[in-house]
């Protein structure tokens, strides 16, 4: 929340709302002069302009002061609705950093994809000898036809971005591990713990681990189990167990079709490596995790100072 002139009060409103087979979340800066009476089902059509859309409306900002029943009538509410802009609702644009280990070797590496990318991008694959790898991935914030209402989305948001969330970290997690596990070469998949919330920069981090074996083949089920084989000739073929750590966030990125509006995007690192040699990797893998950053130009060269210093 921000005060502006003469005693208005901004907000943050998610807006979720079609695009093409899908829905895509986008958030737009409102402006009223009281909390209270902005967020009651009476008043809300005249704080935010409303007019008619296929749209819904979730409030990202002040949640700690709003009663527990005005929230629960504005969060997820059907309103048709397009809000009022303020002139500072444009964030400016996200870029990240990590610090790789010593002896790394980039495979891949693109830059950050305009606002109006709603695809996810693979922005780093990195490695080294022994199977060790780390990816780096941008996934703007859509729901599927299979989620119309954008529950997923709206959780991630919710959790990343309200001081004081009413989403758990399990549900969280639950969540985004939920791509791991429903992977086609997944053959077994384990959470290891509940996870752990990190903040740099106002920016909120969720780390979390888990195991995953992989199957190259196919997966069939018999009188003993399941097997992994060879898809041509039915040999049984070997699972591979890894170990993963994933770091998440999720940031407003600007766009340019609107200069008002800004998306949602998921940021995830994945790091993972053969389980057995997991244990080895400490060093390794903390140095990936303490520098690993989303922010602005000035939030990320702070952040290389205070490193170096």
């Amino acid at each position: 929340m921000q005060v502006g002139g003469n005693g208005v009060q901004h907000f943050r409103i998610l807006r979720v709302h079609p695009r093409g087979q899908s829905y895509s979340a986008t958030a737009y800066l409102i402006h009223c002069r009281s909390v209270s009476s902005c967020l009651t089902t009476a008043t809300i059509d005249k704080c935010f302009a409303m007019h008619k859309s296929n749209a819904r409306h979730v409030l990202l900002d002040a949640a700690s002061h709003i009663p527990q029943d005005a929230l629960a009538a504005s969060m997820l509410a059907g309103f048709s609705s397009s809000p009022t802009f303020a002139e500072e609702s444009k964030p400016p644009p996200r870029g990240w950093q990590m610090k790789l280990p010593e002896g790394w070797e980039i495979y891949k590496q693109f830059g950050v994809p305009g606002g109006d990318e709603m695809r996810t991008k693979e922005l780093l694959l990195a490695g080294d000898s022994k199977g060790t790898e780390v990816k780096v991935l941008r996934i703007p914030l859509q729901t599927t036809p299979q989620d119309p209402d954008g529950t997923a989305a709206l959780t991630l948001i919710e959790y990343f971005q309200i001081p004081f969330p009413r989403v758990t970290r399990k549900t969280v997690v639950d969540s985004l591990s939920k791509a791991f596990a429903r992977q086609k070469a997944t053959y077994a998949f384990e959470l290891e713990g509940d996870g752990e919330d990190r903040m740099k920069d106002k920016q909120k981090y969720l780390l979390y681990e888990f195991d995953l074996t992989r199957c190259e083949g196919r997966q069939v089920f018999g009188t003993n189990g399941k097997i992994c084989q060879r898809s041509d000739t039915g040999e049984i073929l070997d699972t591979k167990k890894y170990h993963h750590l994933t770091i998440n966030t999720v940031t407003p990125e600007p766009t340019q079709t609107a200069r008002e509006a800004f998306s949602e995007v998921l940021w995830i690192v994945d790091i993972s490596a053969p389980a057995d040699n997991w244990g080895n990797l400490t060093k390794q893998v903390a140095t990936m995790t303490k520098t690993f950053a989303v922010g602005t130009v000035e939030q990320l060269n702070a952040g290389r100072n205070t490193s170096s210093s």
